[in-house]
């Protein structure tokens, strides 16, 4: 059964609250000094890491039963882990020949990379025209496969806005970026996850 405070009940308070005498600081106050690692800064802490874990694998779920129902095919997207590395390592890892696309992170106004592999792209193409989905060679795009997955990655950043919602995050896909241009996206030495 809940309380209802009549007015003069509530005036009371106020004025017992008014007039009583704050506390006395604590007479000896000890700080605790802890050397700080410099580079450790802006590491993602374990809490953090959890966090964005949680949300990229509910993007993961999604993701897949979108896609699947999309190309009308079973599907399966999984997280497989997540780390904080430099933009320039996360360059070296990008395959010669993929799909690279920037994603502006909004409201920050911040520019992020979003790379598929293009072993993707024969596979979808073929789903989309009727075929079951065999592989292909591994080459460059052409216009229509192009804008295949430019559809797939606008379907990727739509389940990124949903999953991370939560935090106020919308993913916006710009544009391919072609292999040359993806350094200049962001200085090399910025930390990404």
């Amino acid at each position: 059964m809940e309380k209802i405070l009549k007015q003069d009940e509530i005036d009371a308070l106020f004025q017992a609250a008014r007039t009583s005498t704050p506390e006395a600081p604590p007479t000896e106050v000890r700080a605790r000094v802890v050397p700080y690692n410099f580079s450790s800064a802006g590491q993602i802490s374990t809490d953090q890491l959890r966090a964005i874990s949680m949300l990229n694998d509910l993007f993961a779920r999604n993701l897949t039963h979108n896609l699947a129902a999309w190309l009308r095919t079973r599907f399966q997207v999984n997280l497989v882990s997540a780390e904080q590395i430099q933009f320039n390592e996360f360059l070296l890892r990008i395959p010669e020949i993929s799909y690279v696309a920037s994603v502006r992170l909004e409201p920050l106004g911040a520019l992020s990379v979003l790379q598929l592999d293009l072993a993707l792209a024969p596979p979808i193409v073929d789903l989309l025209l009727g075929g079951e989905g065999k592989e292909g060679p591994l080459r460059e795009l052409t216009d229509i496969e192009e804008a295949i997955l430019a559809s797939v990655v606008e379907i990727v950043c739509r389940e990124l806005t949903a999953a991370w919602q939560p935090v106020g995050l919308s993913f916006n896909f710009e544009r391919r970026q072609m292999q040359t241009q993806v350094a200049r996206i962001m200085p090399v030495t910025e930390k990404t996850l």
